[in-house]
């Protein structure tokens, strides 16, 4: 044994690899005591900073993602009348009945002239779409978060991530993107499409701002409980069909909502969303 202790072999084997064991073990309690005196602040702009030198390197989905709500704006452009959010005037209507009136006289038509027009038809759909925007926004910007850092995460854990400063670290950043995409929204509906000038406390491009943006920001959050709930990445896009199929439907727009689907109706952004714009635009 003394002779064994005295060999090469047992430098090389036994004395080095000892050496290097207690190395690792003292540098890995360093690291942990390191980790829990870390604080909120200090772990949230790590976190932030990360995320966002993520995003920024990764140009193609960024430019795809702010290009999201213009398109979405330009498509609705297509859709709508200038005077949806507003409703036509008194003359507006007047004018359009004596077109039909002329229409039917021009075309020697003898039956009596029947037309009907909804003051606030066209006001709902566009606002509705405008509330199913923000709803999709908001699930599809953060339902892949937190399951696609499970394995970082869990390990980050280990050295006393702080949940909190996980979450503010997503929450934060999705949130300004979101009121950019909001912004952005509004700004090329108001291209073609006149906003009424007051709302109920505020403006009411102001009013519908804060609306969007808090609608998005609820689906954001809506997003990230369906990431950390989630097994795997593979099965996201069924939950997020899931939830919007929930969100169209008990939005009262398409449907009237019975009684017994009330609650349900309760649950989805979409229709406050919906009635909170629909508010603004005194419909």
């Amino acid at each position: 044994q003394e002779l064994y202790k005295l060999s090469p072999q047992h430098k090389t084997y036994v004395q080095e690899r000892l050496s290097d064991r207690n190395q690792v073990k003292s540098s890995h309690t360093s690291v942990t005591a390191q980790g829990a005196n870390v604080g909120f602040l200090e772990q949230f702009s790590v976190l932030s900073k990360r995320y966002f030198n993520l995003i920024r390197r990764d140009r193609l989905s960024l430019i795809i993602l702010l290009a999201v709500m213009p398109i979405i704006g330009l498509l609705l452009l297509l859709m709508t009348d200038a005077s949806d959010l507003v409703g036509q005037s008194a003359t507006d209507i007047g004018a359009r009945i004596q077109r039909i009136i002329g229409n039917k006289i021009s075309r020697g038509d003898t039956l009596p002239v029947q037309s009907v027009y909804q003051i606030a038809g066209n006001t709902e759909r566009v606002t509705f779409i405008m509330a199913l925007a923000a709803a999709l926004l908001g699930l599809f910007a953060s339902a892949y978060e937190i399951i696609k850092e499970a394995a970082i995460y869990q390990r980050e854990r280990l050295v006393n991530l702080k949940i909190t400063s996980y979450l503010a670290s997503k929450i934060i950043p999705l949130s300004v993107f979101a009121m950019i995409q909001c912004a952005l929204l509004l700004v090329v509906l108001r291209i073609k499409v006149e906003f009424p000038a007051e709302g109920v406390f505020l403006g009411a491009s102001a009013e519908m701002y804060i609306t969007l943006v808090l609608a998005t920001l609820a689906s954001l959050s809506l997003g990230l409980l369906i990431s950390a709930l989630v097994s795997n990445a593979s099965t996201v896009i069924y939950a997020i069909l899931v939830v919007v199929f929930v969100q169209i439907l008990f939005a009262g727009v398409i449907f009237p909502i019975p009684d017994a689907a009330a609650p349900i109706s309760y649950l989805t952004t979409t229709r406050w969303t919906v009635e909170a714009l629909g508010d603004t635009a005194h419909i």
